[in-house]
């Protein structure tokens, strides 16, 4: 057991050292500088800030191999140095046991497309995913957030919000700028619909821009989980476009509705 741990000691002394010293092979030249000098105060490195030569030193003697009075362990030393010959096989064997990354990335074609087996999982419209959201939500408010909008794409939307209603949760609409009469319009009375369908807290925010040319490209739908992409909340990008995105999952979320908030606080988000 203190075999495993001494090896341990010096391993987690050799990561260190390669990184303060910015690579393997630089370490390894220290090394050797340090066994002719016999101790670590004429070998310390004049390079380093004094934080990090106490780490340094630290960490060396902690592995055995410096001693207290500051004087290097010869036969520690060379265990150090074979753990570093040894190192890129440790790193080779480590890199090889971490899993392929799986990407979330989702990409979206028009339902009219016809694809080959292999590819049909991408034969979804974008309506399809922003419903899923929509469908998610539990004790979560709702956010559909875009700088436009359109009244064909607001219904299109609207059955997948049912378990909202259901629930009472409140609803938040976002993103389209005065300027853009039709998507603010379809976004208000959207709004509208949304009350009079018996959606209890309905919050429309309009966007403020701080230059004339300025939008709120965020393009965004929450519930429990949501979608952040490419698309717009219109029929075109709901159901015609090709677009790409990322599903989101509970911290993303949240992550996005710290942005509304920010927004609002910043007053580029004006209520309605």
């Amino acid at each position: 057991m203190r075999q495993l741990q001494s090896a341990q000691q010096l391993v987690d002394a050799a990561y260190l050292v390669s990184e303060l010293f910015g690579g393997e092979a630089r370490a390894r030249e220290w090394l050797k500088r340090l066994d002719s000098a016999g101790t670590f105060t004429a070998a310390a490195p004049t390079h380093m800030t004094p934080a990090n030569v106490a780490l340094l030193v630290g960490e060396m003697t902690t592995a055995g191999v410096v001693h207290d009075d500051g004087t290097v362990d010869e036969y520690r030393l060379d265990d150090m140095d074979q753990v570093f010959q040894l190192l890129p096989f440790v790193r080779a064997a480590e890199q090889a046991r971490i899993p392929d990354p799986v990407s979330a990335l989702v990409c979206t074609v028009p339902p009219q497309v016809v694809l080959p087996p292999r590819l049909r999982p991408l034969a979804r419209s974008l309506s399809t995913l922003v419903a899923d959201s929509l469908r998610s939500a539990e004790e979560q408010p709702l956010l559909l957030m875009s700088p436009y909008w359109s009244r064909e794409g607001c219904q299109a939307l609207r059955p997948a919000m049912d378990r909202a209603l259901a629930q009472h949760l409140p609803v938040t609409l976002a993103g389209a700028r005065p300027r853009d009469s039709t998507h603010h319009s379809a976004m208000t009375a959207f709004g509208a619909r949304l009350r009079a369908d018996g959606f209890r807290r309905v919050t429309v925010y309009e966007f403020a821009p701080p230059h004339p040319d300025s939008i709120c490209h965020a393009k965004a739908v929450c519930g429990r989980t949501g979608y952040l992409g490419s698309g717009n909340l219109t029929v075109a990008g709901l159901e015609r476009h090709v677009e790409v995105g990322l599903p989101l999952r509970d911290h993303d979320v949240e992550r996005v509705w710290w942005l509304v908030d920010l927004l609002v606080e910043a007053k580029l988000l004006v209520e309605v």
